[in-house]
């Protein structure tokens, strides 16, 4: 992906806009398609074979998915937890969800960082960003801080587009090192 994200700025700052308009349009209209399906069928079949607790329940699962906030919705209506059994056949939605929204952020990361700074000073921020993203995880995982105001804390690290935000940073300091 950071190959795409990178084309966003080879225009220079003058076609910034415009590349951010296009990136966005290409993610949606080959995301939106295949989501909605998915959420269109997967309804009907809950109709006929589910019980009515679990309709409304993945309505509204339903309604979070196609809005790309799957990772929201299976945290609320999954029982918070992906690993308890919890009859969501869009349950799954959650990584998708959660890729959207750190590619809504990433570029615009981006192009602040290359905007502002040198490339050498960029690549640093990225690294930087990258450790800050896993350690956030880390401390998340391995303290008692979420058990006091959150429920089920070991959901919200595994749905949370902040804690993931490593692994995508990860791949993009690797893109830009070996450039």
């Amino acid at each position: 992906m950071m190959p795409r994200i990178v084309s966003i700025f080879q225009n220079g700052r003058d076609q910034l806009g415009k590349n951010l308009s296009t990136f966005y349009k290409r993610r949606i209209t080959r995301l939106s398609p295949t989501t909605s399906a998915t959420t269109a069928i997967a309804i009907p079949i809950l109709m006929i074979l589910g019980s009515p607790g679990d309709f409304w329940r993945i309505i509204k699962q339903g309604i979070f998915t196609t809005l790309f906030a799957g990772n929201l919705g299976a945290y609320r209506y999954s029982g918070n937890s992906y690993f308890i059994p919890h009859p969501n056949p869009l349950v799954h939605t959650w990584s998708l969800a959660t890729e959207e929204q750190i590619y809504i952020f990433i570029p615009f990361f981006i192009s602040a960082i290359f905007l502002v700074c040198r490339k050498n000073f960029a690549l640093r921020v990225i690294g930087f960003s990258t450790i800050f993203s896993f350690l956030f995880e880390f401390l998340l995982i391995h303290t008692n801080f979420l058990k006091f105001h959150v429920n089920a804390p070991e959901s919200v690290v595994f749905y949370s587009p902040f804690t993931r935000l490593w692994q995508f940073c990860l791949g993009c300091a690797c893109f830009a090192y070996s450039e």
